[in-house]
């Protein structure tokens, strides 16, 4: 039996990772990535132009692709705002040329989106309810959700907000809570702020259970429950055994946030649940199924799965670091000191009787010592200095600190 080529978007993404990880024995599956590539056999990526709309048209042909998701975008709310032209180019033109793409190709497209369009006047929104945008990204989401239904009328429309094991590089907020507490480190978060979580391989086979069933337009693909953030973290500790005396409960101060957020973004199942027969998944069924993806080693593969692509740099030195010298300024943060004190005195004398000196001073940086030690060969006007091209500025500027050429 031939599998279904699927051409994924945003493959290195914590949607696309998963998704590569747990389907590509069901799947023919190719991800779209820019600056990293999948090592594991049966992971297929290619580098694809998605600027130009008939790179992509000639790639659909030529790999016989059956159905595309599209999961890549720009997804920092913060950047998104700051950033807002490049926002509209990588969520709503991007979607556009790849809606544009499906259509003259007549390949199935699965766009996912977010829950960020409701601002949060309300709960449990419908998907025939009327958004409210609160920021770049939001608008930028909904404005691709509009384009990519103009162009591909039956295509399938996902709002969603998921969880779940994530690469190295870009941690979901579940690896963030399983990190910091597992350091014993104290969290922040929101009791105020509430929306729909989904474990991401739930929200993969409910993808898959729509298409068997050919739906097309806008589906809440999320939890069941809505929680606050708070909430989440909390139930999550409880599962894992972690120590839910380390998360803080918190109230969201727009006044102190970059960005404006959505204060709930909870998604109404109803009409999923419906095409479906069957009720959406609480948070409690969700971080079980979370755990045990975790007993079956998908952490594992997801956080190896994905790597940088190799660079060839000429590193100009390296500097050595072992546990002890962590461990040296670990001590000293946990003093009233971090300027002065006893330590620095210690490390004066230890480095004066390891060089045979009377006296040693500890310097902010190289550069106040090269300016220091030109003062002490009372370098001065119309001295020369020599010093050479492979270093930095500071070598130049000590002599012109001391009036010298």
């Amino acid at each position: 039996m031939n599998k279904k080529r699927v051409l994924l978007t945003g493959a290195t993404g914590l949607l696309g990772v998963n998704w590569m990880a747990l389907r590509s024995e069901v799947y023919y599956l190719v991800g779209v990535v820019r600056n990293n590539k999948f090592f594991p056999p049966g992971f297929k990526s290619v580098n694809l132009n998605c600027e130009k709309l008939e790179d992509i048209e000639s790639y659909l042909k030529s790999e016989n692709i059956d159905m595309v998701v599209h999961a890549a975008g720009f997804t920092s709310v913060d950047e998104c705002e700051r950033n807002p032209q490049r926002a509209h180019e990588d969520n709503v033109l991007l979607s556009e040329r790849i809606a544009l793409a499906c259509k003259k190709t007549g390949k199935k497209l699965v766009y996912v989106s977010t829950d960020h369009i409701f601002g949060g006047n309300g709960s449990f929104f419908r998907e025939e309810d009327p958004t409210e945008i609160v920021n770049v990204y939001a608008r930028t989401k909904f404005e691709a959700e509009k384009v990519v239904a103009a162009h591909c009328p039956d295509s399938l429309i996902v709002r969603t907000n998921f969880f779940g094991w994530g690469p190295k590089y870009r941690p979901s907020l579940s690896d963030w809570i399983v990190s910091k507490l597992s350091n014993g480190e104290y969290i922040d978060m929101y009791q105020d702020i509430f929306y729909s979580p989904l474990y991401v391989g739930n929200l993969i086979e409910t993808i898959e259970k729509l298409l068997i069933k050919e739906a097309s337009g806008v589906f809440h693909v999320v939890g069941g429950e809505r929680v606050s953030k708070y909430e989440f973290a909390m139930k999550l500790a409880d599962e894992m055994g972690l120590n839910k005396g380390l998360i803080r409960p918190v109230h969201y101060n727009p006044k102190k946030s970059n960005v404006r957020r959505p204060k709930d973004m909870s998604l109404s199942t109803e009409k999923l649940d419906k095409v479906l027969g069957v009720p959406s998944a609480g948070v409690s069924e969700n971080i079980t199924a979370l755990l045990k993806a975790r007993e079956k080693g998908l952490d594992k593969t997801v956080r190896s799965a994905v790597a940088p692509a190799p660079q060839i740099t000429i590193p100009y030195g390296r500097h050595a670091l072992d546990e002890d010298d962590i461990a040296a300024v670990v001590d000293v943060l946990r003093t009233k000191w971090l300027t002065q004190g006893t330590i620095v005195e210690e490390f004066e004398k230890s480095v004066a009787d390891y060089v045979g000196s009377r006296y040693a001073v500890a310097i902010s940086s190289w550069t106040a010592g090269l300016h220091i030690a030109a003062a002490a060969a009372h370098v001065g006007p119309g001295d020369n200095v020599i010093t050479t091209p492979m270093s930095f500025v500071a070598t130049s500027n000590c002599a012109i600190y001391m009036g010298a050429n």
